[in-house]
């Protein structure tokens, strides 16, 4: 099988190169070399190839088709209860984990920031696994992680602010616990926003 490389310039006017017989395992490699054979002036690159009836196709048409990964049961990193010291006690650690949703004006709806790429959206694939093991891991080894975007499996959980109006406490089993965030507007240089309020439990 050859592969014809496409780069064009304009649609009217391909340039064509011929490459050595090469296997859809290396899709990606070939896709490298168009994209370093083409003009300045190329706006996009097209791998074509040969069926086996002899007629031009899109090699991406040829490809096999994706094998899902095998169903697994659902885990969680090893995590250790409770407060732990470690290489990173005393450390406080931000993380972003990645992509998510946002409104999209051309679609009129939210949608993911990175589309379904070889079945997976990266929007969702980077939290679960920052979420589920890296957070754990990190809290294992002493460090306080604080998360851009909410980090919590409970679809039923809501949280509220016990240092804002209108909050009430019913029952006499609720205590103080550890020091907490508090929106106060600004913070003077080097000082915690997670140590300036309070929690109850």
């Amino acid at each position: 099988m050859y592969f014809l490389i496409f780069s064009f310039s304009s649609w009217s006017n391909p340039e064509h190169y011929e490459v050595p017989q090469a296997s859809p395992d290396e899709y990606d490699e070939l896709l490298e070399e168009a994209a370093g054979l083409s003009g300045s002036s190329a706006s996009s690159i097209m791998l074509w190839s040969t069926n086996d009836r002899g007629q031009w196709v899109p090699t991406q048409n040829l490809l096999p088709p994706i094998v899902p990964p095998p169903q697994k049961e659902a885990s969680t990193g090893v995590d250790i209860e409770g407060k732990t010291d470690g290489f990173l006690s005393g450390k406080a650690i931000y993380l972003s984990q990645c992509h998510g949703w946002i409104y999209n004006e051309n679609l009129g709806r939210f949608a993911t920031q990175r589309g379904n790429n070889f079945g997976t959206v990266e929007d969702f694939h980077n939290p679960e696994g920052m979420n589920q093991y890296l957070i754990q891991y990190l809290e294992n080894a002493g460090a306080r992680v604080f998360t851009v975007k909410e980090r919590g499996m409970n679809s039923s959980m809501s949280i509220s602010d016990n240092d804002g109006d209108g909050y009430s406490e019913s029952g006499s089993d609720f205590e103080d616990g550890a020091l907490g965030f508090a929106d106060l507007g600004f913070w003077d240089y080097g000082e915690n926003p997670f140590d300036t309020g309070t929690t109850r439990r």
